[in-house]
């Protein structure tokens, strides 16, 4: 921390939910233990700096002796914390200089990562056992057992939110009851036709399915979004027809549209669902034999008479993705 950012602290003259001013005192893990819990458990976690005095509603900055500074040791105070605190708290200590020269101690404490902090033991006069302390916003502020039901409700929302982002990061998957429903889009799809065609030859299998359920309600925002994220290389993918003929277009079907593009160069059908639901077949070309260059890209290509079934010549893509990062997911 920098003489500025404790200058901007100190300056405030507020202690809020996030922020918390002590006088110069020795480190003692009972006394601490309340704050530590309670500023763990607020959203953005919180910040204690120690060495600023309350005098006649005013903080003055006062700084903290050599003998209380040095008492301020971090893995010290890791361990005794773990006997009040579980989970035990991160937090970070720094000793700031302000510019007369007075050190300060700040501990800056985050908030819990996946369940919010409880207290361990009852310690009389400074914490009760088995309870959840927060910054409480229904009155003058301070570290306490949680005392309203909307401190409560927040905490509980953080830490669904937070176990949820956990185990999507390690590969879990919540069920929303949508599985039956995409393997039943792709049991729906047609088998002759552009369909027969396009797998006559090496293809792209393309399949985006929603994290979670995207809630869309009308046919016009498939078009949109789909319009949005298409992508152009040496092609538009997916392919979205502005001039419906013969040959391409896009179809407003019951539950879905669907993109179809048939020339001698390109063969292409996609389905996007209202279940968020993304479905795109396309030819490899050149792979296929069409070379619709006088001058074709350089490089072996798959022989069509060398190929085995046409399902292993398909390339799966199957990733998680949001509406709003279907442009990149596409790509």
């Amino acid at each position: 921390m920098t003489t500025q950012e404790l200058k901007r602290l100190i300056e405030g003259q507020t202690e809020s939910p996030s922020l918390d001013f002590k006088a110069d005192c020795t480190r003692d893990a009972k006394t601490f233990a309340k704050d530590f819990l309670a500023m763990s458990n607020i959203r953005d976690g919180g910040t204690i700096v120690i060495g600023v005095q309350e005098d006649k509603g005013k903080f003055v900055p006062v700084g903290v002796s050599p003998a209380s500074r040095s008492a301020f040791k971090i893995d010290v105070m890791r361990d005794q914390l773990a006997g009040f605190c579980e989970p035990s708290p991160d937090f970070g200590v720094f000793f700031p200089i302000d510019s007369t020269g007075q050190a300060f101690v700040v501990i800056k404490i985050a908030p819990f990562r996946d369940l919010p902090l409880l207290s361990k033991k009852d310690v009389s006069g400074f914490i009760h056992a088995h309870t959840i302390y927060y910054r409480n916003t229904d009155k003058r502020v301070q570290s306490a057992p949680v005392s309203n039901s909307n401190d409560l409700r927040d905490i509980i929302e953080r830490a669904a939110r937070n176990l949820h982002r956990r185990l999507t990061d390690l590969g879990y998957k919540l069920d929303s009851g949508l599985e039956k429903v995409f393997d039943a889009d792709l049991a729906a799809l047609p088998t002759d036709g552009l369909m027969a065609q396009i797998k006559s030859a090496p293809y792209w299998a393309v399949e985006l399915r929603p994290a979670e359920d995207q809630k869309l309600l009308r046919l016009q925002e498939l078009r949109q979004k789909v319009q949005h994220a298409t992508v152009r290389l040496d092609w538009q993918l997916p392919h979205y027809s502005l001039n419906p003929n013969e040959h391409e277009g896009i179809k407003h079907l019951e539950g879905f549209i669907e993109g179809f593009t048939r020339y001698n160069y390109q063969y292409e059908l996609w389905r996007f669902y209202l279940s968020g639901h993304f479905l795109l077949f396309r030819m490899l070309r050149e792979d296929a034999g069409v070379r619709y260059s006088a001058d074709p890209p350089k490089g072996t290509f798959v022989n069509r008479a060398k190929q085995a079934t046409n399902e292993t010549n398909a390339f799966q893509v199957k990733p998680l993705y949001s509406m709003d990062s279907l442009r990149s997911a596409v790509a």
